[in-house]
């Protein structure tokens, strides 16, 4: 998603060229214009079946919308298109920044390919502890590998998974609740390691997933501020047991700073810490406040993503609006001031 080129909205609308069929051709712009602007892409759009449109490998949405249901400020459209009065059902154009700021994106669906991608990817992982490679993917799908990669561009912008664009590969590098690479929660399926899950946050919403029902999962952890082993046991959604005994999660990462890029930094601001004391150890040695969690208001942070996750096959993108995020937070009894709120 790019960033809108001007004004406080999420988008910035300039005018159209002509129509021919289903192309709708942006107004050139100069040398002198695009570099005043901080290099402006201004690449031609199309529109596609669901009535949005894809811009530079990037879905951005069209036509008329309403506003979607939400949870904590991860809001999920129930119709594809652009929020906002300036729409009135016409197609839109709109340019974005060259930097990728994904925050406040416009609403949208996904299409048919990426509902069948998140699905493979979702059953791949816990069959086999990590993500497909793009071979596997089609196998499952029999979709070609332009039509994953597009697939996975629109996953990756509803905040799906986190995709290396500068492989040629497309490597799959998050798919919540799990990660590709080591973090600070070791998922243990019965007694057995499985994965990685994302961060502490992510960890509690692994035996939310249907595969994993009746299922024990311990996370095997630590405390980021001593490095000393931490444990947290859930079983269907519920965490049953825990150590030590003030264990909680540390978020170093106010949400306004959440999804700039991808949520790799969001997920490693997120961290277990054996108590407040050691919070307070770790913040001085990151040189960086942040707020805790109890671990039951943790869980009660991550419960609606887990309930939804896999559960409900056309689950709507996720869309991180900051302030709706900061006030859930709140609403579950947490000090939000660490994060100068």
């Amino acid at each position: 998603m790019r960033t809108p080129a001007s004004g406080s909205s999420a988008m910035a609308r300039v005018s159209t060229g002509r129509v021919r069929g289903n192309q709708v051709g942006v107004a050139p712009r100069s040398a002198s214009q695009n570099r005043r602007e901080g290099r402006f892409r201004h690449a031609r759009a199309r529109t596609n079946g669901n009535h949005g449109t894809e811009r530079g490998g990037r879905w951005i949405g069209g036509g008329s919308t309403t506003a979607g249901s939400h949870d904590g400020g991860i809001v999920a459209a129930d119709y594809p298109g652009l929020t906002g009065p300036c729409n009135h059902g016409r197609q839109q154009t709109f340019v974005w920044k060259e930097q990728y700021m994904p925050q406040n994106v416009p609403e949208f669906r996904f299409s048919d390919a990426a509902l069948r991608v998140r699905q493979c990817v979702y059953e791949y992982w816990c069959a086999h502890g990590h993500g497909p490679n793009l071979r596997a993917v089609h196998e499952a799908t029999g979709l070609t590998r332009e039509q994953i990669l597009e697939a996975y561009k629109e996953l990756d912008l509803g905040i799906m998974c986190v995709i290396d664009w500068s492989t040629q590969n497309a490597n799959l590098l998050k798919a919540p609740p799990f990660s590709s690479y080591p973090t600070c929660a070791a998922v243990h399926v019965d007694g057995k390691f499985h994965s990685y899950a994302g961060c502490a946050m992510e960890s509690l919403a692994v035996s939310f997933l249907p595969p994993f029902q009746g299922r024990t999962i311990a996370i095997e952890t630590s405390c980021a501020c001593c490095l000393e082993p931490a444990r947290v046991v859930c079983r269907d959604g519920e965490i049953v047991s825990f150590f030590p005994a003030e264990l909680a999660v540390h978020v170093s990462m106010s949400p306004r700073e959440w999804n700039n890029t991808n949520i790799v930094h969001m997920c490693d601001a997120m961290n277990f810490v054996h108590d407040r004391t050691h919070a307070e150890r770790y913040e001085r040695a990151i040189c960086r406040r942040g707020v805790l969690f109890t671990l039951e208001q943790a869980l009660r942070f991550v419960t609606p993503t887990g309930k939804a996750r896999m559960w409900q096959y056309d689950r709507p993108p996720d869309f991180l609006r900051p302030q709706r995020v900061i006030e859930f937070v709140r609403s579950l009894g947490v000090d939000v001031s660490g994060w100068g709120i």
